[in-house]
């Protein structure tokens, strides 16, 4: 009995390691390094981190520049907008750099990719606050 049972243990063993090993050699196909995708890529990148890093300084030159518009909403929206603009500086550009470049060059070294990552949770949870504040004031 024993040796039966064990039989057919080695058996479902062997026949669930052939879809493994087939699963392991399938390479991942890496779009972003076909040169049409890479370069909608780039542009759409560029035009985002252009727009909010001037959309949001301007955000902020008016309410400071402007008597008026000193109240605590619109503090809270200068909040916002300088968080949105360091996301345009410092983790779209890393981003980008991280979804074009090939595998093999190893950019994003581990202080490095530890520092941005820490950086990008910071300004989004910073901009989720911000709003929850907003809501919270009106």
């Amino acid at each position: 009995m024993q040796t039966e049972s064990s039989a057919t243990t080695s058996e479902d063993s062997h026949s669930v390691a052939p879809n493994d090993t087939m699963l392991e050699t399938i390479p991942y196909p890496d779009f972003t390094q076909i040169p049409a995708v890479r370069y909608v890529l780039v542009a759409a990148y560029l035009v985002v981190m252009v727009l909010a890093v001037m959309g949001n300084a301007m955000v902020c030159c008016t309410v400071f520049t402007n008597r008026k518009m000193h109240t605590a909403v619109n503090y809270y929206i200068v909040n916002l907008a300088v968080c949105d603009f360091l996301v345009g500086i410092f983790v779209l550009p890393v981003k980008l750099m991280e979804l074009t470049s090939p595998a093999h060059w190893g950019i994003l070294n581990d202080e490095l990719c530890t520092t941005f990552m820490y950086l990008q949770t910071i300004f989004v949870f910073a901009s989720v606050l911000t709003l929850v504040a907003i809501c919270i004031e009106r």
